[in-house]
């Protein structure tokens, strides 16, 4: 069952209150995502008193060290699996 519309609030309307500086305004292309009303109000009360102004300041830069984080994962080498293979066989777990 779908919620009513009323539920979602939209990121980027929340960019009209006032800022004194955020980094989100220098990005040059901005699409609209939605979020239910509950998160919303949640992260706004998480950034009450920190250096973020908004909620969209706060979404995009999670999002930012989310995706970084994903980027410096190093993938294990060939050689690095047969090794993990070859211990585990000898541990018994394969």
């Amino acid at each position: 069952m779908l919620k009513p519309e009323k539920t979602k609030t939209c990121v980027s309307s929340i960019i009209n209150q006032p800022v004194i500086w955020s980094r989100e305004l220098s990005i040059p292309n901005v699409t609209t995502i939605e979020l239910p009303s509950e998160i919303v109000q949640k992260i706004s009360e998480k950034i009450k008193g920190s250096e973020f102004h908004s909620v969209s300041e706060y979404v995009l830069f999670v999002l930012r060290e989310v995706l970084e984080e994903d980027s410096r994962a190093v993938p294990y080498s060939k050689e690095d699996e047969e090794r993990i293979q070859a211990r585990l066989r000898e541990l018994g777990y394969v």
